[in-house]
């Protein structure tokens, strides 16, 4: 027994470490094994439905994008190899394009024809009556130049297109190229209305001819008298 009065197992009034451990008060600063308890158990974290929400927001984009290139896919592996293995368009070669005012505007219900000059094959469309879009009359959708021209296409032909509203005309021609490897071809054609004669050129023809009629009178009376 030490002065202190107290009692250690080794003499020197320590405590076992391990009596020690298992006999401090549970408090804030305690880490004895008792506090183990005390613990409360860890929850499992559920997202909150505006977490989902959003998660399932960007999610969809990519979805989107990996259906696309699957598609994408499919479509270039299903079409025909030409010889010496060029892969054939997917039909139809279609033609694109706009028809605009000379300001640069959207020239809606513009009438179109479009001539093939090497065959002088017709296809009427019309522009829409929304975004002046020219679309086939007869498909309702872009001019096929492969499918309704009836002699097709080939490399080198002249396509000429002649638009016409309300006195408002233009034209516009391209040459095809690369027919059997290219899907579409863009044409824009701008309408302007005729340009107005000069006063100059319409008075002249005027003057003249009053002139001449004033010198035959002036003639014939004098021929009288």
């Amino acid at each position: 027994m030490e002065s202190r009065e107290r009692i250690g197992l080794y003499g020197n009034g320590e405590i076992p470490r391990s009596a020690r451990l298992m006999g401090r008060s549970v408090g804030p600063k305690s880490n004895g094994v008792r506090d183990l308890g005390s613990i409360p158990p860890i929850r499992k974290v559920r997202p909150r439905p505006a977490v989902k929400t959003v998660a399932a927001a960007a999610a969809a984009p990519l979805v989107a994008v990996l259906l696309v290139v699957t598609a994408v896919v499919l479509a270039t592996s299903s079409a025909p190899v030409l010889e010496g293995g060029v892969q054939a368009p997917a039909p139809p070669y279609s033609l694109l394009g706009f028809t605009f005012d000379n300001s640069g505007a959207f020239l809606p219900d513009a009438t179109c024809t479009i001539t093939n000059l090497r065959t002088m094959e017709v296809i009427n469309a019309l522009s829409d009556s929304m975004f002046g879009l020219i679309l086939s009359a007869t498909t309702s959708n872009y001019p096929d130049l492969a499918n309704e021209f009836p002699s097709g296409i080939l490399d080198g032909d002249i396509i000429k297109i002649d638009a016409e509203k309300a006195g408002w005309t233009g034209t516009n021609q391209t040459t095809l190229a690369n027919v059997d490897t290219t899907s579409s071809v863009w044409m824009n054609v701008t309408l302007s209305t005729p340009p107005i004669p000069e006063f100059g050129d319409v008075a002249l023809p005027i003057v003249g001819m009053v002139g001449m009629f004033l010198v035959m009178a002036v003639a014939t009376r004098s021929k009288k008298e």
